[in-house]
């Protein structure tokens, strides 16, 4: 599995009924393409990933972060001043939700690109709904190689099938809608 993909082979194999290793390359690399063709579509990262920023402080107590949800901050300054983990909930330093930042006793002083972090934001565990939307995206990309640019096609001349030509299924965008970044940082 590459980094910042959110199934696996085995599980796209189980999903598809494969035991066969034979199509085992295109699919890893569907894998791949789709995982990153979610994750730009949602407009954001989802996989646990490090990052080192530089923000602008707006002399607040808060900062939000562009990458979510944060797992863990290595070192956090503003205006050159190292700011410590807070020990306690109400002791001075920093602490971390979801998305933001949140300081006590210090603020992020108005200025330029006066806030540097490093941190770890994203998925550890891609969660189950996740996996399973790029599964499904996977499969079905895998079954309609054979059908490209086709939307319908005549079976023995009285029947005919169609077929759905849509970029991504409704069904997987329906699960990557709570995972879209709504408002640019």
């Amino acid at each position: 599995m590459a980094s910042g993909d959110l199934t696996t082979l085995a599980d796209v194999r189980a999903f598809l009924g494969i035991s066969g290793e034979a199509d085992d390359q295109l699919i890893t690399r569907m894998i791949t393409e789709h995982s990153q063709a979610i994750q730009n579509y949602v407009n954001r990262q989802l996989t646990s990933q490090d990052y080192a920023e530089t923000l602008d402080g707006y002399g607040g107590f808060t900062l939000l972060l562009r990458n979510y949800p944060i797992t863990a901050i290595s070192s956090l300054s503003v205006n050159g001043r190292t700011i410590p983990a807070a020990a306690g909930y109400s002791d001075p330093g920093y602490r971390f939700r979801n998305y933001e930042v949140v300081l006590n006793g210090y603020r992020f002083d108005r200025g330029l690109m006066n806030v540097e972090i490093a941190y770890t934001a994203g998925f550890e565990t891609v969660p189950s709904d996740l996996a399973g939307a790029c599964i499904k995206w996977v499969a079905s990309s895998y079954r309609e190689r054979e059908r490209l640019g086709q939307a319908s096609k005549q079976l023995n001349g009285a029947e005919t099938v169609s077929y759905i030509v849509k970029d991504m299924p409704d069904s997987v965008k329906t699960v990557l809608k709570q995972y879209m970044r709504v408002v640019p940082l």
